[in-house]
């Protein structure tokens, strides 16, 4: 990462994205469970992507059992 108080840290680049419906929702959701914002969070995965991966993998396995629970509730 770059020091962000040097001149060429200011963010003056721009990649545009496009997602499917399902893939839109599918990142809101992720980037919701972040409590980032889009773009931290699409910087976020270049730059620390296995940290990532182990992040998306407990979250995988604590919605998994939040799901479990609610389907012994019912």
């Amino acid at each position: 990462m770059t020091d962000p108080t040097l001149p060429e840290s200011q963010r003056t680049k721009q990649v545009k994205v496009n997602f499917n419906e399902f893939e839109f929702n599918e990142f809101n959701k992720i980037v919701s469970a972040s409590h980032s914002d889009r773009s931290s969070f699409l910087r976020n995965l270049f730059f620390k992507w296995n940290d990532l991966q182990k992040y998306t993998s407990t979250l995988e396995e604590a919605i998994k059992k939040a799901k479990s629970s609610i389907d012994e509730i019912h």
